[in-house]
């Protein structure tokens, strides 16, 4: 184990398109896996930035898994994530939030749930457990079944819906 600590210097050498700027990092396994301690890493290819306590970079996978604090901000998508833990698959381009996920979507929609997925190719985000959004106009909805957002179109798809409006109007999507 090679052990290095930076005083939040930018360690660029170990991947040419993934940039991390952290108080210690550790290389392990012939170079093939890196761990960051508070780490600020960019993407710049795919306009990336995250903010975590831990990162653990699987150079062979190109997978990146953020512990701790997370804070995921996709600049293209104008969408951030916070989390406890984010598995971000570089090759796929799929974010998958473990557990309590908090998502800020284009500054319109606030949205919580739980074990969220966000495939930037196909821009969906989607999950199987209960979701609420509350919209810019401060609708609520409740998603009871796990739904399907597009990012690109702004639509949410869900089997079972509840929405109380700004109005305090209720309807119920079965």
């Amino acid at each position: 184990i090679i052990t290095i600590v930076l005083s939040f210097i930018c360690l660029k050498t170990f991947s040419q398109d993934i940039k991390f700027k952290a108080e210690k990092i550790d290389i392990e396994n012939n170079g093939n896996n890196l761990i960051a301690i508070n780490s600020e890493t960019v993407i710049p290819e795919k306009n990336l930035e995250i903010k975590s306590e831990k990162v653990n970079y699987k150079k062979k996978e190109e997978i990146l898994i953020f512990t701790k604090n997370v804070l995921f901000e996709d600049k293209i998508n104008n969408l951030s994530v916070q989390s406890e833990k984010i598995k971000y698959e570089k090759l796929d381009d799929i974010i998958f939030s473990e557990g309590d996920t908090i998502l800020d979507i284009k500054n319109k929609y606030n949205v919580e749930s739980k074990n969220v997925y966000i495939d930037r190719n196909k821009q969906i985000i989607y999950g199987s457990d209960k979701t609420t959004i509350i919209d810019n106009e401060d609708n609520i909805i409740q998603l009871l079944d796990g739904f399907m957002f597009n990012i690109n179109d702004e639509i949410i798809k869900s089997k079972n819906a509840f929405i109380l409006d700004k109005n305090e109007n209720k309807y119920l999507f079965e």
